[in-house]
């Protein structure tokens, strides 16, 4: 199924004029780090489409968002609950109880108790939007005779089921189960189906900024020291080793760099090591986790983005630097391609290539009018293709055609 790049409002398509009432359902519902959410579901509800949210686990979620926790009770008043739930509507809820398959009786019935809200709210389209919900959600949508939309964004697809032997059999039932298989980028589907996913159950929808938040601010002159910046979580698929390799290259070469990172996470400890022993304190500033807000502010603050992910999906943090008029240098791995127009809004070298990643930085730290015309082509490409409307079209219409369908 292929990507669907119509600017223009859904609500205005005939034969399709019914709002497709959908459910999206999250593993955690962070606006104030995942802003780009909420940009999403307001442009949805304001072109066609009514969006309810849930999440597993609130946080920093306000009234205003209008996300509801998905949590049951547990123990012995969870199974009274859910007895008395079955009392009530028996049919829709012994179908879901037969659902969900391979767990103990409680376990099962916490389930249950979890998704009652997705049961009883009439909805055309349950949208997990983090895959390891998936069989927590499906019941309901079993259940309801609802449609299940599955997303994928990167760690389900390339990274765990390297690890997870669960996980790489669960990916086989979400590819059978499901009536769309979403994927964050086309590097990532094609990846999915090489390794089982229905190519006819597959689209694309990529992910969007919101570029009237993050603004080109014009270009910044770099001063005494170039500053990088990264953003993203302390993780070994972000490689933090080469982008600490590739920052001491550049103080043996004299480039008067400052390396500043934006995220946290497990492996802080072992970059920190890597730092000292690296002999480059000076020169980098690990953050930490910041909101929307500071991000912004470090952006604007930055010379070049850098990004040397081992694996990346796509890169939202790499769209929303070039929305800001930032150049980039990054890996050429996964979806990055698609977010970055090597030689255009930036450079793509190969993974580990420590010399060539130092030259695109030196290089652009040499010369201004390149840094320039690239932060500027870089911006107009994420207004051309990763715009909220874009991809609130896309939304838009999948429901709706997921809609007609269902009737």
């Amino acid at each position: 199924m292929a990507a669907v790049h119509d600017k223009t409002a859904p609500g205005s398509q005939t034969g399709r004029s019914r709002k497709p009432r959908v459910a999206c359902v999250y593993a955690v519902w962070r606006q104030s780090t995942q802003g780009y959410l909420a940009d999403v579901v307001k442009k949805l509800r304001g072109w066609g489409a009514l969006v309810d949210m849930f999440s597993r686990i609130p946080i920093d979620a306000s009234d205003d968002d209008g996300c509801r926790v998905l949590q049951g009770p547990s123990g012995w008043k969870g199974i009274l609950s859910a007895v008395g739930a079955m009392i009530l509507a028996p049919r829709k809820n012994f179908k879901l109880l037969q659902e969900a398959e391979g767990a103990a009786l409680q376990r099962r019935l916490r389930r249950m108790v979890d998704a009652r809200p997705l049961v009883r709210g009439g909805y055309d389209v349950i949208h997990v939007q983090n895959a390891q919900l998936f069989n927590i959600v499906y019941p309901a949508s079993a259940a309801s005779g609802a449609r299940s939309v599955v997303s994928f964004r990167g760690f389900d697809t390339y990274v765990r089921p390297l690890i997870d032997e669960e996980w790489r059999q669960m990916l086989q039932s979400i590819y059978d189960k499901a009536d769309i298989l979403h994927f964050v980028s086309q590097a990532i589907c094609d990846h999915a189906i090489s390794h089982g996913a229905p190519a006819e159950k597959c689209v694309v929808i990529r992910c969007s900024v919101d570029t009237d938040y993050f603004s080109g601010l014009g270009f910044r002159e770099a001063e005494r020291v170039f500053r990088l910046c990264t953003v993203g979580r302390l993780t070994w698929e972000k490689a933090y080793p080469l982008a600490l390799l590739v920052v001491r290259e550049l103080k043996l070469r004299g480039v008067p760099v400052e390396y500043h990172v934006y995220g946290d996470g497990d492996e802080r400890a072992c970059l920190e090591h890597w730092i000292d022993r690296l002999e480059i304190s000076e020169l980098v500033r690990l953050r930490g986790a910041v909101r929307r807000e500071e991000l912004k502010e470090a952006l604007l603050s930055s010379t070049i983005y850098f990004h040397p992910s081992v694996t990346e999906a796509l890169g939202v943090a790499i769209l929303e630097a070039q929305a800001m008029g930032l150049p980039v240098v990054a890996t050429r791995v996964g979806g990055i391609h698609e977010a970055v127009v090597d030689g255009e809004t930036g450079r793509l070298l190969p993974f580990g290539d420590v010399e060539g990643l130092a030259d695109a930085i030196q290089e652009l730290w040499e010369s201004p009018g390149k840094r320039k015309s690239m932060g500027e082509a870089g911006r107009r490409w994420v207004e051309q293709r990763f715009s909220v409307e874009r991809e609130a079209a896309e939304w838009v219409k999948l429901y709706k055609d997921l809609c007609s369908k269902r009737a």
